[in-house]
């Protein structure tokens, strides 16, 4: 399993979808409307309305890239595997979903039936160390991706709880 050398899951995923989606290409619909990932207009926050096909307009990048981290962090609240979001994000009446989902599961390490990652950064234990699982990766990672999550869920709760008691307590 790859974790991009420690780059937020999120932002991994978010980068691999604007880079699909033209965002880094001069002059392209996602540039011009600040929109990374070429949201479709659903009055989201930050949105300033849509262009002529639907796509929301966003006022600067950084709202668009926003828009488009909130949307990976539902969608991985929802459970989505990497591929049934990829198949909702873009279906494939309106994309090359199969090239989609093999470009951003080859950007991000991401296995087709891996569970979206829900967590922003690895866990802190005391000290300020992060808390790592098995050779580099970070438990955030393990947690949500690999097949024994059930192992490690319930440490991971109690290590998120534990944390949290010591910096109240702190």
């Amino acid at each position: 399993m790859v974790h991009n050398g420690g780059m937020d899951p999120i932002e991994s995923i978010a980068r691999a979808i604007a880079t699909f989606e033209g965002f880094f290409k001069l002059g392209s619909r996602a540039q011009r409307n600040n929109n990374p990932g070429n949201l479709r207009y659903a009055g989201q926050p930050g949105a300033i309305g849509a262009d002529a096909a639907g796509y929301a307009v966003f006022p600067n990048a950084e709202a668009g890239w926003e828009a488009l981290r909130r949307q990976i962090r539902l969608d991985a609240s929802r459970g989505l595997t990497l591929e049934q979001f990829i198949r909702k994000y873009a279906p494939p009446n309106e994309n090359p979903t199969e090239a989609y989902l093999r470009f951003v599961s080859q950007r991000t390490g991401l296995a087709p039936g891996d569970r979206l990652p829900f967590a922003q950064t690895p866990l802190a234990v005391a000290g300020g160390e992060d808390l790592w699982c098995e050779g580099d990766e970070p438990c955030w990672w393990y947690y949500r991706t690999s097949a024994r999550s059930e192992e490690w869920g319930p440490l991971v709760a109690f290590g998120v709880g534990l944390v949290a008691l010591l910096v109240v307590l702190s």
